[in-house]
């Protein structure tokens, strides 16, 4: 769910497919119900391992602080995304079909999630940047590495990181509210995450909002043009190597 642009009206367009027929409906169903949730698991149990390898290994070295941020920012991310009051929200029919005490219950739950869904997920995307340009100092500038890149350095980064991406998910929460109300296509009542005064007060603070999450997209692309440019200067440091020692045996 987009934090910053969903409506009470965008929730038959979630999930399941009705009128795409059953074999697409079931086909969808194991993709999110069943092949998600194993990745998850898969996903939250290798990260659990690098914990422990990076907690015995100790963070003298500031890449294992940025390594054990990013697998715990991974295993919160897979958590947030296939929590179950989410799931129920946001696939099917959409909203919580549940008696009002019930889904009241399942609407905190489901921001909860949600929220950790929100913020795990750029930190996963912003601290490989850190790792690139960690990688970038130490390849370019070897001799000033330790002067550049320290402990305490590290851990301000990754601070700063947090304070980016876990204040602004704490704000848009109050953009919401709980709001049970009848569905006369399905004959119920639903309870939906429906937008409060606050969201449509300060329009401009929402796009903003909006379009620094759409910005996690060229994150995927500066840590693949600074992993190049790493793999490059390896490479040409190899083959000065190789060609000294040539030179060497040629004397």
């Amino acid at each position: 769910m987009d934090p910053t642009n969903y409506t009470d009206k965008d929730r038959h367009t979630h999930g399941m497919f009705p009128d795409a027929g059953p074999l697409v409906d079931r086909i969808h169903w194991i993709v999110v119900f069943v092949a998600m949730p194993t990745l998850c698991i898969l996903g939250v149990a290798g990260n659990t391992i690098s914990l422990a390898v990076l907690y015995k290994q100790g963070f003298k070295k500031s890449t294992n602080i940025l390594l054990f941020a990013l697998a715990i920012s991974d295993i919160l991310f897979m958590v947030g995304a296939q929590g179950p009051a989410k799931l129920m929200y946001e696939w099917g029919r959409g909203g919580l079909w549940f008696p009002e005490r019930e889904a009241r219950v399942l609407y905190y739950f489901y921001h909860v999630f949600d929220y950790i869904n929100w913020t795990a997920g750029p930190m996963s995307m912003g601290l490989p940047i850190l790792i690139t340009a960690e990688r970038f100092v130490a390849v370019f500038f070897p001799l000033k590495f330790h002067t550049i890149v320290t402990r305490r350095r590290t851990l301000v980064s990754v601070i700063v990181l947090i304070v980016f991406t876990y204040l602004p998910q704490i704000y848009i929460r109050f953009w919401f509210r709980f709001d049970y109300v009848w569905d006369p296509k399905y004959n119920a009542s639903v309870g939906l995450s429906a937008r409060t005064d606050l969201y449509y007060d300060q329009q401009y603070l929402s796009w903003l909002i909006g379009h620094f999450y759409a910005a996690n997209g060229y994150f995927v692309f500066i840590v693949g043009t600074g992993t190049l440019a790493i793999g490059i200067r390896i490479s040409l440091g190899c083959s000065e190597e190789t060609d000294d020692g040539r030179k060497g045996h040629e004397r």
